[in-house]
């Protein structure tokens, strides 16, 4: 009930006594934990209902009442499982807003973690879309090059590598190694091996063996890799 009426504040009148009514009506049902008593709409023609009666403005205030609620109770908590931090995000993306991007990131982080490539596509795309600033853009750019390209979304991959580096380029920031040897590996595997032998070779030129190790390694493997296929020996 407290969530409730932090994020529907324009409330006056008592809302314990509105839920009591509600769940009479079997229009919300409630479920005990151990820490709280949680509240949920009983079927899902409610919640339809309930949403196309808001305003396109309206929805937005209550997402962006409902992130910034949950967003505090986070700051306060000690743990900050990643269900929340996506709840988070989408609540802050439903009310267009900028704040939504560092909680994008860490929701998108989390979710290719554990292969929802999907769902990290989804959040990254309205991301982009809201138009962030230089550095968390190429986070994002970069999240979405990876999580494409696990899809099995190769061109749609390398055009988002593309802006990733054409981004860079207005940045002091280098292109992120695991990237570009990504990249490499899809040029590879479509058999554009001219492309990726230039990536790998230029990264072999850069990297160092001794404090770049395993990268400097990878880069090395896949180049032998590339030698066999082209049918050279070095």
């Amino acid at each position: 009930p407290a969530v409730i009426q932090a994020v529907t504040s324009q409330i006056t009148h008592n809302i314990e006594q509105e839920l009591k009514v509600l769940l009479l009506g079997d229009l919300i049902r409630l479920k005990n934990t151990d820490s709280q008593l949680l509240y949920k709409i009983g079927h899902d023609i409610v919640q339809q209902v309930a949403i196309e009666g808001l305003t396109p403005e309206r929805k937005r205030q209550l997402h962006f009442s409902l992130a910034e609620t949950l967003a505090e109770k986070v700051s306060l908590s000690e743990n900050r499982s990643s269900s929340m931090e996506e709840a988070i995000a989408r609540h802050y993306l439903g009310a267009s807003s900028i704040k939504a991007i560092p909680f994008v990131i860490n929701a998108a982080k989390n979710l290719t973690n554990n292969y929802s490539f999907e769902h990290a596509l989804d959040l990254i795309d309205q991301a982009i879309a809201l138009e962030p600033a230089l550095e968390p853009l190429i986070s994002l750019l970069e999240l979405n090059s990876k999580a494409l390209i696990k899809t099995g979304h190769i061109p749609e991959g390398l055009r988002s590598i593309r802006r990733l580096r054409s981004v860079i380029g207005k940045s002091n920031l280098k292109m992120p190694i695991e990237v570009e040897l990504l990249e490499a590996k899809c040029h590879h595997e479509q058999g554009r091996y001219a492309e990726s032998s230039g990536i790998v070779d230029s990264l072999l030129e850069r990297l160092d063996p001794v404090s770049e190790h395993d990268s400097y390694y990878e880069c090395l493997g896949e180049r032998i890799v590339l030698l066999v296929a082209r049918g050279e020996t070095e």
